[in-house]
């Protein structure tokens, strides 16, 4: 599975919106699913981040 995003952002750190001023982070698809016979796409932000910060804190307890 390969998304078109790939290589275009810095994900490292938020990026302004070009309709607002406001800084947002990607949404990063990082799976696919087939239900129903409908595809769906399942996104995260602040991808890998919030994956690190999901481990370190399952570790410390």
């Amino acid at each position: 599975m390969g998304f078109s995003l790939s290589g275009q952002y810095d994900f490292e750190k938020p990026f302004k919106d070009p309709h607002s001023s406001k800084y947002i982070w990607a949404r990063i698809p990082i799976h696919q699913k087939r239900i129903n016979g409908g595809l769906i796409t399942f996104y995260a932000k602040r991808w890998p981040f919030v994956l690190i910060e999901i481990i370190e804190e399952t570790i410390q307890n």
